[in-house]
């Protein structure tokens, strides 16, 4: 299908969503509410199966836009990422079973804020890099279980943290 709307209620067993030919445009060149429908509908999409699910979100043009040193595609995406994570959060609380886990892969651009102008609703973003950095990244957690990702760990430990919560057994 070619339209985000139609997936919620969507009864198919399987599904998938074609949004563009080429490539999804950024926020600023108009894509509108994009990710944050698509993480309602695929919430109430999964959730109609009556079955256990797993769904992941991914707000990538936060990392292009990081390797372009673009200040106002950073924030943008960013903000763009955090409704979608808002519509996670909803589901959650509506289900009241739900784990919404909130990460990242990596930091990108060693952006920093150092000074901004709460009167003129005006920051003054900087970079460290147009690459990838050391900078640890959070685990923010909401939900049941969500204690169980708290502290600092290698972002490989997340999936064992995911597989406890799920109670499963990874295979030797």
């Amino acid at each position: 299908m070619d339209d985000i709307s139609l997936i919620g209620q969507n009864k198919s067993d399987k599904l998938g969503c074609f949004v563009s030919k080429s490539s999804i445009p950024p926020v600023l060149n108009g894509r509108g509410n994009m990710l944050a429908d698509a993480t309602k509908n695929g919430l109430d999409f999964l959730y109609n199966k009556n079955k256990p699910f797993f769904l992941m979100v991914e707000a990538a043009q936060i990392d292009s836009n990081g390797h372009l040193n673009n200040v106002s595609g950073i924030v943008t995406e960013g903000i763009d990422f955090d409704k979608a994570i808002t519509e996670a959060i909803k589901f959650a609380d509506k289900t009241e079973n739900t784990l919404v886990i909130i990460t990242a892969d990596h930091e990108t651009s060693g952006f920093s804020i150092p000074q901004g102008d709460l009167k003129t609703k005006m920051i003054e973003g900087d970079f460290t890099t147009d690459d990838h950095t050391g900078t640890m990244v959070p685990v923010f957690a909401y939900g049941p279980h969500s204690e169980e990702f708290q502290g600092v760990y290698e972002n490989s430990e997340l999936l064992g943290k995911i597989l406890k919560v799920l109670s499963l057994k990874t295979k030797k």
